[in-house]
């Protein structure tokens, strides 16, 4: 009896060793093809160094940009600029105004009066006029028009010494002496490979430091959301840039006019001292933008 099953267990052990091996499931074989293509063309990301390059206390006051930068205040801005009809309400020019203006590399706060004057806009068919431009009484070129604020008094107004600057890149570095304060801006980021738009930033942000008001202060001026680039292209990338430095509401702390543009919109925000307390830096007073 026990060699009888010993035989029967060889010939179980024979019939296994004979089964055919069972075939992939197709559907299994071409996810492992398609997951080894797309390891293959995935663009490997390259990161810059985040760490900012600048030397900051254990102190410093870590300000992140405010949750309500659109949120509507009593302070207006214009840009000098030309405008498509839905861009701008002409009812504006009803208002008291001051200019941030230029010549020769000085500026300087005047008053003036603005109007608002027909023209074609790249938006009009042929014979159309939609568009408005805007006049004012001063022959000097402008950066900016302000209103609703009565604190700006008339005169000259000391600027960084720069007057245009964009960071393109993360890592990138200015530092400047203004009224005998070292002020830093900086960026970071990192650069993804994109095979179709090249290198493209990611994770942008642009910062302000100084030590100012009693405190080190580490200030975000302006970050980028997550999906959106700094440079590459598409709709789903912005430039950002700083137009003007200087003191505008006279407190020795130089203010910032910064402007932002994307595919189909662009943004100009006022950054005064004043408005940042002591809390900040700077903060944001008054927005203005346009979109297509």
């Amino acid at each position: 009896m026990k060699q009888a099953s010993i035989y029967i267990l060889g010939l179980l052990i024979i019939a296994s060793c004979n089964r055919p091996a069972k075939q992939p499931d197709k559907n299994d074989t071409l996810a492992k093809k398609i997951s080894i293509v797309q390891k293959a063309v995935e663009p490997p990301v390259v990161l810059i160094d985040t760490v900012p390059k600048v030397a900051l206390p254990d102190s410093v006051i870590q300000v992140p940009i405010s949750n309500d930068v659109f949120k509507p205040v009593a302070i207006k801005i214009l840009d000098d600029e030309d405008y498509n009809g839905q861009d701008i309400d002409v009812k504006l020019a009803k208002r008291k105004w001051i200019g941030l203006f230029y010549k020769n590399n000085k500026y300087y706060l005047k008053d003036t009066k603005i109007r608002f004057v027909s023209e074609h806009s790249e938006m009009d068919d042929a014979g159309q006029s939609t568009g408005w431009h805007i006049k004012n009484t001063v022959k000097d070129s402008c950066m900016m028009f302000i209103s609703g604020m009565d604190s700006l008094v008339v005169g000259p107004v000391n600027p960084a010494p720069f007057r245009w600057k964009e960071f393109r890149n993360p890592g990138e570095k200015l530092e400047f002496n203004y009224n005998g304060v070292v002020y830093t801006l900086y960026t970071t980021g990192h650069i993804v490979k994109d095979p179709q738009y090249g290198n493209t930033i990611y994770g942008y942000k642009l910062y302000l430091a100084a030590n100012i008001k009693g405190h080190y202060f580490n200030q975000v001026l302006w970050a980028l959301r997550k999906d959106i680039s700094y440079g590459g292209g598409g709709d789903m990338s912005e430039g950002v840039y700083i137009d003007f430095a200087g003191d505008l509401d006279r407190d020795n702390i130089p203010d910032f006019i910064i402007s932002t543009s994307g595919f189909s919109y662009a943004n100009t925000f006022l950054y005064l001292s004043k408005n940042g307390g002591d809390k900040a830096i700077v903060k944001i007073a008054a927005h203005f933008g346009i979109s297509d």
